[in-house]
């Protein structure tokens, strides 16, 4: 599907976006191809965690979460460290606990989900993994390595990958991510009311399963980009600043770059330690 999605002439060296000029009838029958595999995150468990298998029909949630993020975390601790701007006199983190972080902007619409059920998520799902015939139809999904039970807040937020291209490289930068991201969600959007409109009616879906209204939700109030780079972290600090800080406190009066020196000064609780 990542061939069919890419921008034609874009030489396999190169990071892929998707085709400005694709056909929108033939991207509404790809995503909605897309929506049919997300058919799994009907799929409950009790906790969360990687999946272990316990015999040849069953699996269980009884190992530690290993994501992907998780996997590749001691290579990239060095540059986590050496860039973290949350510091004080250059040198100590701050000491904010777990309750001071406890803003609910993000968290209040999956409120009743903090105990379970908790939904199955693939951190390698994406077009690059789907395999297709020539009519353009799922034929096999790969690449289930990093598959567990999630919260819930991973899969009803839209997908990350439906511009092939990941925000921070962008070739116009994030605003333009996300102009071109919102046109290309429209179409998932409009693809996922078909499909789960079709589903309803063949009685496998029920209504309170539908992806479709948290995922609008998420777009709407500005969410889906926190849970994309929460799941991405890489590069979660430029695009906090840019697009989620603001939505959610009080307008900045300085430079981008400077914003979480702002807030430093306006945070009720003392959490800043000096050298």
């Amino acid at each position: 599907m990542y061939d069919v999605l890419n921008t034609p002439g874009i030489p396999k060296s190169k990071r892929g976006i998707v085709d400005p000029n694709i056909c929108e009838l033939k991207l509404e029958a790809l995503y909605g191809e897309l929506g049919d595999v997300l058919k799994l995150s009907r799929l409950y468990l009790a906790k969360i965690g990687f999946l272990n298998q316990i015999d040849d029909f069953t699996r269980e949630e009884t190992y530690r979460l290993l994501s992907m993020p998780m996997n590749e975390l001691l290579p990239l601790a060095e540059l986590h460290i050496a860039t973290q701007p949350m510091t004080v006199g250059g040198s100590l983190p701050l000491d904010i606990s777990s309750a001071d972080c406890s803003d609910q902007s993000f968290t209040q619409p999956w409120i009743s989900f903090d105990k379970d059920p908790f939904h199955i998520w693939c951190d390698d799902f994406r077009p690059a993994s789907i395999l297709l015939n020539d009519a353009l139809k799922i034929v096999g999904v790969v690449h289930w390595e990093f598959t567990y039970a999630a919260p819930v807040g991973f899969s009803h937020a839209p997908p990350r990958w439906l511009l092939l291209e990941k925000p921070e490289y962008w070739p116009r930068g994030l605003d333009y991510w996300c102009k071109d991201y919102g046109r290309r969600l429209q179409t998932f959007l409009t693809s996922m009311i078909q499909r789960e409109d079709e589903a309803v009616k063949q009685d496998w879906l029920k209504n309170h399963e539908w992806l479709l209204g948290p995922m609008r939700d998420s777009r709407e109030s500005g969410g889906f980009l926190g849970h994309i780079r929460c799941k991405e972290y890489f590069a979660f600090d430029a695009t906090y600043w840019q697009k989620i800080d603001q939505r959610f406190f009080e307008p900045a009066t300085c430079v981008v770059g400077d914003i979480w020196k702002q807030r430093l000064e306006t945070w009720p609780f003392g959490v800043r330690r000096e050298r």
